[in-house]
């Protein structure tokens, strides 16, 4: 019985497969879907003193061009969703996807590090539909368009990360204005925006890896379940766990001051919860 009491089950991906929500004689559809990825788990009887697994990794390629990257930090989520953004320009995509997984077992609360990888490999290849001839743009300017952060009543100034996560935010909030709900937790000093499922249909990841330095800014993060989350850093902050997205850094560099609850009017607090707003938009 101790010896039973020692053994643990070690997890590691077995079998990978790109589900497409929807596809059109094979095609992708043109106003965008969901990649669906399957991951099978098998196990194996080691002595361990707790769970062990091996991560997996994916990367997303829209013409070549890296569209989301995303970790499975964990061993039980056997479906990640992937948003893919409509295509709104004339032309078919193609659209490619990658996966790997670490070459060496781990922990929750451990990384893997760079070089721990098993080389890439392509899961999945397609084409995305594109507009008719005769069919507008649904998002005209797009590209050249700026998100806009609004914190209460004051725009956040924040210099965009290009990237596939706020390219389909911007699809998200070209037709209307986004506004969430956001507390600063005076415990932490950081502002942060509790589960957005929608987002969960909306926007890929594009995670920065772990033990790098956040620079201050406003992130799109995910912990081990299905619901993401918005959260502002206040300041740089070297960051070990939860995998996350920049997508927008500060352009000034004393933001604890110039975003504290008592600059923006925010009434006190007895629990150190100040509650406030944050609109997303575009100009």
């Amino acid at each position: 019985m101790i010896l039973l009491s020692g053994c643990s089950s070690f997890f590691e991906p077995t079998a990978e497969e790109i589900i497409p929500e929807k596809t059109e004689n094979g095609v992708l559809p043109q106003k965008g879907t969901v990649l669906h990825l399957r991951l099978d788990y098998g196990p194996t009887t080691k002595m361990s003193v707790d769970i062990s697994f091996k991560e997996y990794r994916y990367r997303v390629f829209i013409d070549k061009e890296l569209y989301s990257y995303g970790v499975v930090h964990d061993y039980y989520d056997d479906v990640i969703d992937i948003p893919l953004t409509a295509n709104d320009d004339w032309y078919m995509r193609s659209i490619v996807v990658e996966g790997s997984k670490s070459l060496v077992f781990t922990h929750e609360y451990d990384n893997v590090s760079s070089d721990e990888w098993e080389d890439w490999h392509q899961i999945y290849k397609g084409v995305q539909d594109r507009l008719k001839e005769e069919q507008p743009q649904a998002y005209p300017g797009l590209d050249s368009a700026t998100l806009v952060f609004k914190l209460g009543n004051k725009i956040l100034p924040v210099t965009q990360v290009k990237n596939g996560t706020t390219a389909a935010l911007k699809q998200f909030v070209a037709k209307r204005d986004y506004v969430m709900d956001i507390v600063y937790d005076k415990s932490v000093n950081r502002w942060y925006i509790g589960d957005q499922p929608k987002m969960q249909t909306v926007l890929p990841p594009n995670y920065l890896e772990l033990n790098e330095t956040h620079k201050a800014g406003l992130y799109f993060s995910q912990l081990l379940g299905p619901n993401p989350y918005f959260f502002i850093l206040l300041k740089d902050e070297h960051r070990s766990y939860n995998y996350s997205t920049p997508i927008g850094y500060f352009n000034l560099e004393d933001m604890d001051s110039a975003l504290s609850p008592r600059e923006l009017n925010i009434p006190n607090s007895t629990d150190g919860f100040y509650k406030t707003s944050l609109t997303i938009s575009l100009e």
